[in-house]
């Protein structure tokens, strides 16, 4: 069977729902037109492994017809022995990073499609003197800037301020309190466990995929804030866990979180909790792009479902 045949099969397949690896397919009847590119497929099949129900097709093509968008593989061939030449895959072993760069620019098509949204965008500003650590407020101060326009990665957040030994001003709890103090008797600080949880609705690896949609939105809508406002909202589900330090930048961000800690005490603050905790902090798990993928498959699913 040729190639187009064989490949066309398969898309019929999935677009059915059927979710059967590229592998163990075995590709029957007499099928013609435009072949998708592996990680295109690959997507298809991985988000009819969650849908239930009818109207897949709908989601399915819309998959199918998207390109990738910005620098990454050129486009990928189904493995098969009349493949075109040029980067021919097994599917199953496209890239997760090909598998997002697809996803992004589906789930930025969706954003842009939805009504426009008006809603209150986050500011940089100072936070209420609420201080669990200082991961905590680096992990919050990257959620903010990519909720506000940034593609930067964590690393690449993390990165510039290191490098520039400077603090984002909400991580600067210290400063935010001599601020404070200016005028007022008594400055309250609660850190460690005695300080109460900022509410971020949506979780690291949602934070991660909007960084990744932000940079499509601003060239398709001349007021990018209201459809990044529908990208969050697509996005929202789940809470903002506190992101590892990456690895480069841990002895800074010690001596920082260290030196916080010597300016509240020395500020003459009421301190409430343990800073020794602060600085110390509780690390979670690292971001993995599996963890993204299978994120970004489960608000497309949900959005194309309702």
């Amino acid at each position: 069977m040729s190639y187009e045949a064989a490949v066309l099969s398969w898309v019929d397949h999935l677009r059915s729902g059927g979710s059967t690896p590229w592998a163990d397919f075995e590709p029957s009847g007499d099928h013609a037109g435009d072949v998708p590119g592996a990680a295109q497929l690959e997507l298809v099949r991985l988000l009819a492994e969650r849908w239930q129900g009818p109207g897949f097709e709908r989601l399915a093509d819309r998959v199918l017809r998207r390109d990738a968008p910005g620098r990454g593989l050129p486009r990928l061939h189904v493995v098969h022995p009349e493949a075109p030449r040029g980067v021919a895959v097994d599917p199953a072993d496209v890239p997760v990073e090909e598998l997002l760069r697809v996803g992004s620019g589906v789930l930025a098509d969706l954003a842009l499609a939805a009504p426009a949204v008006r809603t209150r965008q986050p500011r940089e500003r100072a936070l209420p003197l609420q201080a669990p650590s200082f991961d905590e407020l680096m992990t919050r101060a990257w959620a903010r800037r990519v909720q506000l326009g940034s593609g930067a990665r964590w690393r690449t957040f993390y990165g510039w301020w290191a490098g520039r030994d400077q603090l984002p001003p909400s991580v600067d709890v210290a400063g935010l309190a001599q601020r404070l103090g200016k005028g007022r008797r008594r400055v309250e600080v609660y850190v460690g466990a005695a300080a109460a949880a900022e509410a971020v609705p949506l979780a690291v690896e949602s934070v991660d995929l909007l960084r990744r949609v932000n940079p499509l939105l601003g060239v398709h809508r001349a007021d990018p804030a209201s459809a990044r406002a529908g990208a969050i909202r697509l996005l929202t589900g789940g809470t903002l866990r506190t992101l590892p330090t990456p690895m480069p930048h841990r002895p800074w961000a010690r001596r920082r979180a260290e030196r916080l800690a010597e300016d509240l005490r020395a500020g003459g603050y009421a301190v409430h909790g343990d800073l020794d905790e602060f600085v110390a902090g509780v690390q979670g798990p690292p971001m993995y792009r599996e963890d993204v993928l299978s994120r970004l498959v489960e608000v497309l699913v949900k959005e194309s479902s309702t």
